[in-house]
């Protein structure tokens, strides 16, 4: 008998033995400021402007900042050490994002 987490399983392990996903399991560093958010591995540097933000949306763990539909910067709420940086982080959204993005936040918060 096969079930869709089976399977679903069975494709993250394919997933996560495949070379090419290598990018996908390397260290990243994050670094945010008033320019922007900067995304940073061993292989690859890239970074977005806050206009390239186009909706923030969290959950009790995660900030999800998606950069189009389907496509987010997913940042765990763990990474900051101190609830003051957590609250200095969410300033800076507020600051930089535009009200589009935190409008299309407030309208899916009961989802």
């Amino acid at each position: 008998l096969f079930t869709g987490r089976s399977s679903a399983n069975k494709e993250a392990v394919q997933i996560a033995d495949d070379p090419d996903n290598h990018a996908i399991f390397v260290d990243t560093k994050l670094q945010s400021g008033d320019d922007g958010v900067q995304i940073k591995t061993s292989d690859a540097e890239i970074k977005y402007t806050w206009k390239a933000i186009i909706k923030k949306t969290e959950t009790d763990a995660y900030y999800f900042l998606f950069i189009n539909t389907i496509q987010a910067i997913i940042i765990p709420k763990r990474v900051f050490g101190s609830d003051d940086q957590k609250v200095e982080f969410q300033k800076l959204l507020l600051r930089n994002l535009s009200l589009e993005a935190e409008i299309k936040d407030e309208m899916h918060a009961g989802e």
